[in-house]
């Protein structure tokens, strides 16, 4: 994961939510969140992205991806036009 890539986020449903990376990557030993997100990077929610257009315009999964996995990657990578 790198700056300015988009992550489609899924919660009770999938896809509900799109954000970009908007920072390096940083450990934190006393995370404000509970639970063990130590790892973390900043992001900017983006409401002006469908989470659903996107992933279509990507492709969805990659071949070998699972869909259901936490991260994956997208089967094409996006230009500014699909945008």
């Amino acid at each position: 994961m790198q700056k300015a890539d988009f992550v489609i986020l899924s919660a009770s449903k999938p896809r509900v939510l799109v954000v970009q990376v908007g920072g390096d990557y940083e450990f934190e030993d006393h995370s404000p969140f509970e639970g063990d997100y130590q790892h973390q990077r900043s992001v900017v929610i983006r409401r002006d992205l469908s989470p659903k257009d996107l992933w279509k315009k990507a492709g969805g999964a990659a071949p070998g991806q699972n869909d259901r996995q936490t991260l994956i990657r997208y089967e094409r990578t996006l230009t500014e036009d699909d945008l």
